[in-house]
């Protein structure tokens, strides 16, 4: 078993003294846990990168297990949330879609359990804290209409709770608990909230989800309807809009921007389309033929302040054969480890020692960036 270590902070929250069995009352925010990994998924299996060696190994401690069924509690993991020092899931897609079983792992002693298991519906479009669970439940009747339940499960308990008398015609998703409210969105009805028993619901009032908030803001990424970047390698441009969320002032950070940017400790880190780097040569699997290889990102990261300003040159990988993606394919909502994050790339080699210019592509790779020093490891 790794070692891990504790992040103590102190969250206060009004604890309110009793409840009975079909309510719940807001509970304080317990000790934080933090190791030193970053989860991804890789072929279906979940996979943690060690921020200390830059290893990639499973999350499953079976040596016998092969990872590669259902039989591996950590094959078809999708949707993971962290809280505290656990780690919820789905697993277990459904031929209908949404998943089957509710799935928690606890990061410190590495103890798996199944939460909760689908029967006649399936599950999809969750949150997590230590205390509970909210989550959709999916049905399908006679003419393959759906409709949706909203769920709360009690983790002490171990017992679920429907929270909604009658079905919604669209999936409403859990976004962020904040005290005694839980905030929500949905196609049909757009942003509200409600206490922890699905009831004073107030609508037009809006949550922000943990995965695109640093502090006091939340980002928002939309189109800006055209193409940006070098033809044949050319991508939909973004805009980025910075919300305070205690003011609602907006703040555009990027009229433009190429690439899916990660967010992490009050930084923003992105890549921009401004030149095209030749990696190699790379065969066509159909002709034969030798083509260029391009990664149009140039192989360079940068970095920025949370309202745009402050730009600077992170790292550049353009000496290396490791070609850049727009996704740090990194799960759960966390995002780095001390001054570390990951970024998927693809890799390749040459094909042959003597002759460089031909190269072939193997695995992908993650690359640990230090967005303090600008340090990079394979």
């Amino acid at each position: 078993m790794k070692k891990y270590f504790v992040l103590l902070t102190a969250i206060l929250l009004t604890l309110l003294s009793s409840c009975t069995e079909g309510n719940v009352s807001p509970s304080p925010v317990s000790q934080q846990y933090t190791d030193n990994y970053l989860y991804t998924q890789i072929g279906g299996v979940l996979h943690r990168i060690s921020t200390v060696t830059a290893s990639v190994t499973p999350v499953c401690p079976d040596p016998l297990c092969e990872h590669a069924d259902a039989s591996c509690p950590f094959f078809g993991v999708e949707n993971i949330r962290m809280a505290g020092q656990y780690m919820y899931y789905l697993k277990g897609i459904s031929m209908q879609g949404g998943y089957e079983k509710l799935c928690r792992f606890d990061m410190k002693s590495g103890k798996y359990e199944e939460l909760y298991e689908a029967e006649d519906c399936t599950l999809n479009h969750f949150f997590a804290n230590e205390d509970y669970v909210f989550f959709n439940c999916m049905y399908f009747d006679q003419d393959l209409e759906i409709t949706y339940h909203l769920m709360r499960y009690d983790v002490d308990k171990r017992k679920a709770v429907r929270l909604t008398e009658e079905p919604n015609a669209a999936s409403h998703s859990p976004l962020c608990i904040e005290g005694d409210r839980i905030y929500w969105s949905g196609d049909d009805v757009g942003y509200y909230s409600t206490d922890l028993n699905y009831e004073n619901k107030k609508a037009n009032d809006r949550g922000y989800s943990p995965s695109a908030t640093m502090g006091d803001y939340s980002f928002r990424m939309e189109s800006a309807h055209r193409l940006i970047g070098y033809e044949n390698y050319q991508t939909n441009a973004m805009k980025l809009t910075r919300i305070d969320i205690t003011t609602g002032e907006e703040t555009i950070v990027f009229e433009e921007l190429g690439s899916v940017p990660i967010f992490y400790n009050g930084k923003i880190i992105y890549q921009k389309l401004d030149e095209l780097r030749y990696v190699g040569d790379v065969q066509e699997s159909e002709t034969g033929n030798w083509i260029p290889c391009y990664d149009k990102y140039g192989g360079k990261y940068y970095i920025c302040d949370s309202d745009g300003s402050n730009e600077r040159l992170l790292c550049d990988i353009s000496d290396t054969l490791y070609v850049s993606q727009i996704s740090s394919n990194i799960l759960g909502g966390k995002r780095g480890v001390g001054d570390w994050i990951a970024v998927w790339v693809q890799a390749y080699v040459p094909v042959e020692e003597t002759d460089i210019k031909k190269i072939r592509r193997i695995d992908n790779a993650y690359l640990l960036i230090n967005i303090e020093t600008g340090e990079v490891k394979v």
